[in-house]
């Protein structure tokens, strides 16, 4: 069946989050630093814990993913008490981060496959942070035609009904959908369980058999040509 509907995950994906991530979180340590004088390793001690604390207490919501609530259990654990303005301060830091990543090379993967397909993206996280992202790459929603996340579904991948919501939205079946991840599990497993097929985007070998619906690709860039 011919692919009309071509969805992508965000993160690690089209967006580099991880070098993103890394960057954010320095530049929230930096901004803390000129209050409490932390060094790197007690600062990301205090984040790892308060990361742990979030996602314990909330379990599988996509709200787990916030980081504003990281920052406010880190504040806690910090200065002992609640201090909105030091919490709104660091994840300012935080954000600063998207606008230092090169999005050049994905943006012209878009533009490629915008002539031919419908795009979009299915991601977990929740929207104000994916909403900054989508902005370095497709400011003007040129390409990205379908954006749905977890926080608005109320579901995360690899749960199928979260690409359903995607295709009903593009009006298109999951058999003429593609979903592009790096994720064997939350991607391809969960694309297959919608109906779709997948594109497994992964560094090095793949050391297992691929199921019918399913193919390899080790660079980003090799999409457009592998679909013409």
């Amino acid at each position: 069946m011919t692919i009309r509907l071509v969805l992508f995950d965000l993160d690690d994906t089209l967006f580099p989050s991880t070098e993103a991530y890394q960057n954010g979180l320095r530049a929230a340590w930096k901004r803390l630093r000129k209050d409490r004088g932390l060094s790197w390793s007690e600062f990301d001690q205090a984040y790892q814990r308060a990361r742990q604390d979030v996602k314990k207490r909330l379990g599988t919501s996509p709200a787990a993913r916030n980081r504003l609530l990281y920052f406010k259990r880190l504040v806690e654990i910090v200065y002992g008490s609640p201090h909105p303005g030091k919490v709104l301060a660091l994840m300012s830091a935080y954000n600063a981060c998207w606008s230092t990543v090169d999005v050049r090379s994905p943006r012209r993967v878009l533009r490629q496959l915008a002539r031919r397909f419908v795009l979009g993206v299915v991601t977990n996280q929740v929207g104000e942070m994916q909403m900054r992202k989508l902005a370095r790459l497709d400011p003007d929603g040129r390409y990205l035609k379908v954006v749905v996340t977890s926080e608005e579904v109320g579901v995360e991948k690899p749960d199928p009904r979260i690409f359903r919501e995607a295709c009903r939205l593009a009006d298109c079946r999951p058999q003429e959908a593609i979903l592009v991840g790096d994720s064997w599990k939350d991607d391809v497993q969960g694309a297959l369980k919608a109906g779709m097929r997948a594109v497994f985007l992964h560094s090095g070998s793949v050391r297992r058999s691929l199921p019918s619906g399913v193919h390899s690709l080790s660079r980003l860039e090799d999409l457009p040509k592998w679909l013409a």
